[in-house]
Formats: structure tokens, sequence, C-alpha cells
């Protein structure tokens, strides 16, 4: 940040963290009396006192330039020192996508600026470094700024550095203060110096939850930073199976002021296929002891006609031979007494259904139904099938309706497609062809959580930014 900066490092906290306010107090003092030009502060207390806005009153009255972290709670809450904002820059933490880090606390009143703090490099015990999380991890990078700025002009003071940090990247989430440091646009804002071309990106809303089928809509923008007219080419990775991620318009050129948006479209597929319909029921062909039961019917009518006569009137005996010989005559006929009868008809091809008539390639079979306008003749009937496309949907080259049934079924088997493809399943007997159509989809969108990362290129700059999609 500001490698020729001298460093007075002053211990006001022990080895666990923990700190009496009057060390801290000294330490403020000390710092002032000794010559330090910037204080910086990464430590946060809940309380207010009296006695530590006084020691910042005198640092700022000596010309001193303040930095604290706003805290690590992840909430919208008061901290001090940050919230002495006459006196201190209240600093949050940004992720690598310029974003609040979770754990960073917000609010205009303890933020004036936001700063990276999510794995910073930095020194660590034993002669070491490891990288860090946190707001303390972000104030320095504000107080490193304000060194920077005494280099450039030794008479600066507090309001100057915080007017001049002020002219930061604005962000998406409330309560970020000015915005992301630029010690570029930082620096511009005291000196002639020009900064190279650059922009931001971010997007919104940051998650959403979506049914497979469904569309899930993002804005994407781009902020030019120091008057870019760049032209900006989005692209969209991390798209899940069967799903496709596009960006409308594919470009935007920016007005080096005003952000420009485009729309990201993440695109899902439907899972499953229709659910079987109930297939209705087939009667049984009639049996040979019905013609029987209806011969006896038939004679039963007269002879109770003739019982009844003989209870209520005088015999007559030629009348009931006549009303027998009749009932007898017809019961014949009627039970095919006279003369040689008809041949059988022979059945033909009715209809073809199949069930359902949507299926997922490759998963659960539909199963088709063949059925004959009568019973099979004695031998049963061979049905022929075909199917319109055998790389998709095949059937067995025939299906057998038993002697006496009127109807089959058979199973239609599928392979994996990557689109929608209709196939047509012909049946064919006794001269007479039917059809039935099929349609076979390509599988739907697992279900998941998925990370979309889109990305901003001109020319050598590439920023990124990721939302996040929850398919139901």
């Amino acid at each position: 940040m500001a490698p020729t900066a001298q460093l007075l490092p002053l211990k006001a906290f022990h080895a666990d963290g923990t700190a009496a306010l009057s060390d801290i107090l000294r330490a403020i003092y000390y710092g002032v009396q000794n010559g330090a030009n910037a204080i910086n502060m990464s430590f946060d207390i809940k309380t207010s006192s009296t006695e530590l806005q006084k020691a910042l009153d005198y640092a700022n009255q000596q010309g001193v330039m303040c930095a604290a972290s706003a805290g690590n709670d992840g909430v919208q809450e008061i901290v001090y020192p940050a919230a002495l904002q006459s006196d201190v820059m209240g600093v949050a933490s940004t992720s690598d996508q310029d974003t609040r880090s979770s754990f960073s606390n917000y609010g205009n009143a303890i933020v004036w600026v936001a700063a990276p703090g999510e794995a910073i490099v930095s020194t660590y015990p034993f002669s070491s470094y490891a990288a860090g999380w946190g707001t303390s991890f972000s104030a320095p990078f504000v107080s490193g700024g304000a060194a920077l700025l005494h280099n450039l002009r030794t008479t600066f003071v507090q309001s100057q550095a915080a007017t001049a940090v002020a002219h930061a990247v604005p962000l998406v989430d409330s309560g970020m203060g000015n915005g992301r440091l630029d010690l570029c646009l930082t620096l511009e804002a005291v000196t002639a110096a020009s900064c190279p071309q650059d922009y931001s990106v971010s997007a919104t809303p940051s998650t959403a939850t979506i049914t497979a089928g469904q569309q899930a809509n993002f804005t994407v923008s781009a902020m030019p930073l120091h008057n870019s007219t760049q032209t900006v080419t989005w692209s969209c990775t991390g798209a899940p199976p069967q799903a496709t991620c596009a960006v409308s318009p594919s470009s935007v050129t920016l007005d080096g002021k005003n952000a420009a948006t485009a729309t990201v479209t993440l695109t899902t597929m439907a899972r499953g296929f229709s659910l079987p319909l109930a297939l209705p029921r087939y009667g049984p062909p009639l049996q040979p002891w019905w013609p029987l039961v209806a011969c006896f019917a038939w004679l039963a009518v007269p002879v109770l006609l003739w019982a009844f006569s003989r209870a209520s009137r005088p015999r007559r005996p030629g009348l009931a031979a006549t009303a027998g010989l009749l009932a007898v005559s017809l019961c014949t006929y009627s039970c095919g007494g006279y003369g040689t009868p008809p041949p059988p008809i022979s059945p033909t091809l009715s209809t073809l259904t199949l069930n359902p008539t949507t299926v997922t390639g490759g998963a659960p079979s539909s199963t088709g139904t063949v059925t004959l306008s009568g019973p099979a003749p004695a031998g049963g009937a061979a049905v022929t099938l075909t199917s319109s496309s055998t790389s998709t949907a095949t059937v067995p080259a025939s299906v057998t309706v038993a002697a006496g049934a009127s109807s089959a079924t058979f199973t239609v088997s599928t392979s994996a497609v990557t689109t929608s493809t209709p196939v047509t399943i012909s049946a064919s007997y006794a001269g007479v062809t039917t059809t039935a159509s099929l349609t076979v989809a390509p599988p739907g969108t697992p279900a998941g959580t998925y990370t979309l990362t889109i990305t901003g290129t001109s020319g050598n700059l590439s920023h990124s930014i990721t939302v996040q999609v929850t398919v139901n």
C-alpha cells in the first residue's frame, strides 16, 4: 500500500485479544505525540466512551488520519471507534467479487468505506505468513491509503482524507458507506494523476430458486471506473445439465459514468414424463353356456303361463299342448336348432394405444395395447409392430392376442435423447394398420444448487461475479 511508510507498532492488546481501555488510550496519545500521521485501529468495542472520543478528537486536531474496523458480527450495529465518524473512517469488509463479506458489520453509521477483508495474506508468528479474514484486515488498506495521501500532501488532515477516500467504487449491498476503496480514484481526487480505464461488475439478485422447467433471470451490471468507455463482452458458465445460460445483450459499451446492464437467463428443462392413464378393463368373451341359459328362459315363460292357466281355468289339453309346442319351437329356433349356424366373423384390428404418450428417453418405458374388433380365433392373432425411429424407440416384431381374447400389450423401449423426439408406432393385422404417436423427451435439469459465474471481458481485463440458483 505505502512501501516507504515507517511503522510504529504499539501493543495495546493481550495475546488472548483482550485489552483495557486505558491501554488503548495510552497507545493513541503516544502515537500522536510521537509523530504518527495515520493510525490504524483494527478493533471495536460495543459501548461508547467519552475518553475514547477525547483521545480521537485530540488526534484529529493534530492532523492525524484514523481508520478503524467495523466489526465482524455480520449485523447492523453501532461499534466504536468506527461510529466516531468525525474523527475516524470506519471500514467494512468485501469479497473479491465486491460483495459484503458475510461476517462484516454494516450500516452507514459505522461504515465510511469498504475494503477487501477475505484471504488477506499477512505476517504471522514464527516468521511466516498466513491468510486472514475480518474487518481487521480491511482497515489497514484505508490507513495505508491515508499514508499515501500524506506522502502526496503533508498537510492532509482527517476530513480531507475522508473526502478523498469517499471516491470509491459503488457497491450493490446497502450499508457499505461510500463503496469499496479504490486507491486510484482516491489519489486522482487530489492530484492530476490519470487512472487506467477499468470497470466493476455486479449482479442482482444474488440467489434464485426455481422448479425444473422454469427460467431464472438476473441483471448484471458493468460500472465504468476512471471514465471508462470500454466495450464489455459477457459470458456465463456453470449452468447445470440440461440447462442453458445466456446473456442479452452479449456485450455493452460503457459511457464513462453510468452502469450498463444486461439480462442473464438460465433456462432449465422439466423432469419426468406423463403419468400412465388408467387402462380400461375388457370383458371376457361370451361363454358357451350363455345360449343354454337363454333357451331355458324362453321355455320357462310359456310353462309359467300354462301353470297359471290351469289354476284359474278349466283344463283345455289342446291349448296347453299347442302352447308347449310353440315354446319348444321358439327355444329351438333361438338356440340354433334349425339350419346351419353362420360361420364366425374374423376380427380386425380396432385400435392401438400408448400409455404414457410422453416418456423420458432411457427411463421407464411406455406400454402399448392392441385391441381387436372381437375375440381372436383359435391359435391367436399375431399383430405386426413397427417403429418409425428404431434409434429412439423400439418395439417387438409382433404381439399375439390370445385365442378368445380381444387385446394384448407390449413394451416400447426408448433410448436417451438430447431433444424432444416424436416417434410413430404402427400395428398391422388382417390388412388393417393403425398408428399411435410417442414423444421421447430428454432428461430434465437435476435438482440441486448451482453457481453461475458471469464474466465481463474487455481486452486484457476480466471481472467476474457469481450467483446461486437452486433447482427444485
